[in-house]
């Protein structure tokens, strides 16, 4: 169950929810802030400007995307398949709205 906490109405909920689980089970729970993902306005911006980029460039719009992460996105290290680190760009869906604004601009 995935609950948005915003108001003493919905915390309430979530407090009467846990409180009919069934005993002698364990249970997970983790609250972290909410985070509005990228708008789909915002991804159309920046596809139109990538297209542009490309058509001025002659680059394919991937190679410009891509490029464009790797200059002004922070790098993450992750697991590549056969267990090796690879160091690449975050992805521009983790950003959120304002995040994803000021990688924009």
């Amino acid at each position: 169950m995935k609950f948005t906490v915003n108001n003493t109405d919905t915390r309430a909920a979530v407090t009467a929810y846990l409180e009919r689980l069934p005993e002698g089970k364990t249970y997970d729970v983790t609250v972290t802030p909410h985070r509005r993902n990228r708008t789909v306005p915002q991804n159309r911006l920046y596809w139109l400007h990538i297209a542009c980029i490309s058509d001025e460039t002659g680059s394919d719009r991937d190679e410009v995307h891509n490029e464009l992460k790797r200059l002004y996105l922070p790098s993450e290290s992750v697991t590549g398949l056969y267990g090796e680190t690879v160091v690449r760009p975050i992805s521009t869906s983790k950003l959120d709205t304002e995040q994803f604004s000021a990688y924009i601009e």
